[in-house]
This record gives structure tokens, sequence and C-alpha cells, in this order.
């Protein structure tokens, strides 16, 4: 089985309490995947364990073909995460946050360029481009941690944490373009 991913009997826990009790799993390269679980289930924590995050205790853990956490500064390389509450650079603009991201991954300039700048438009955001991040929206901010995640690294494995709150300011069907949308590669002839 070509496994993107691949868990084996992971256990986890905070100050002595287990999170996760031994679990497993395999998720093929192009699968979608959710973690579904009530609250303190540890499906943030396995997420922070995949992306190199948070060191595990017990177990195996392999994403993209390399062992965690021997390898994560490789796996950070590889992957895009989208936190639930992704902490941006306020004083910053979202052309030079998007860049320093970029060029934190390694990208050639051009190829970065390229992505950012179809990717902003692809999320109505062009015209915002050299606006600080302290002065755009919650919705805004979201598609900017969103785009970053795109920018830095089209065709590798993708983590992300979307819910549906009352009151935070999604509708239903937004969450569900922006997981599609997130998910799907990205399909503009501008980029490499």
């Amino acid at each position: 089985m070509d496994s993107s991913i691949r868990v084996e009997n992971l256990r986890f826990g905070y100050g002595g309490a287990e999170v996760l009790h031994g679990i497993s799993f395999d998720i093929r390269r192009g699968e979608v995947t959710g973690l579904l679980g009530p609250n303190g289930a540890g499906k943030s924590t396995t997420l922070k364990i995949l992306t190199g995050i948070l060191k595990f205790s017990e177990g195996r853990v392999e994403v993209a073909g390399r062992q965690l956490p021997e390898h994560a500064y490789e796996v950070k390389q590889q992957i895009g995460y989208v936190p639930e509450f992704a902490e941006l650079y306020e004083s910053i603009t979202a052309l030079e946050f998007l860049e320093l991201c970029g060029r934190l991954h390694e990208l050639e300039d051009a190829v970065l360029q390229r992505r950012i700048h179809a990717l902003l438009d692809g999320f109505g955001l062009s015209g915002q481009g050299r606006q600080r991040l302290g002065t755009f929206s919650k919705g805004m901010r979201q598609k900017a941690s969103v785009i970053t995640s795109k920018a830095a690294n089209d065709n590798h494995l993708k983590t992300g944490q979307w819910r549906r709150r009352p009151g935070q300011g999604s509708s239903t069907l937004s969450v569900a373009i922006k997981q599609a949308w997130f998910w799907s590669p990205i399909r503009h002839s501008a980029i490499d």
C-alpha cells in the first residue's frame, strides 16, 4: 500500500493522562480523511504529532515516507498545515507573510511569486496583498492561512481543522468550499 501517512500503535499523554490509546491507521496518497470525536478525544493532538510539532511516547509514525520524530524537519518541508486558530504577523503585509513562509520552505522565488498571485486571486484577495494582516477581517485571516499552506507546497500532504460553531461567522457552505478548495491541487496555468 502506498501510504502518505502510516500510524501504528500511537500513544500520547499530557501530564500522565493518556490521550491517544494505541491508535493505528493508514492514509493513502490522494485520500481525504477526517478525524471525528468529542472534545478531548485527541484529534488536534494527532494532527500536531503528524506535523512534527509534538513528540509521541510510543508507537510508529511515518509521514511522506519519513519517520517521525527523527525526520520532523523534512516532514515539515513536505506538508502544509492550517491550525484552527492561526497566528499571523499583524505588522507585515499579506505578500510579505506569504513570501516569508515560501522562503522558509525554500521555494524558488519565481515559483513562489506565481503561486502567491494565483492564490490571492483565487481567494479573492488580490487587491489586499499589500495590506497589513492586522487590518484583515477574521475571514480574510483564515483565507491567508490557507493560502500560506497551499503556496508553500501544493503537491504534498495538507492538514487543517475547520469547525462550524454558532457565531463563528462561517456558514456551513463556506466551510465546505474552503475545504474543497484547500484539498484540491492548484489548477492554474501560472503555477509551475
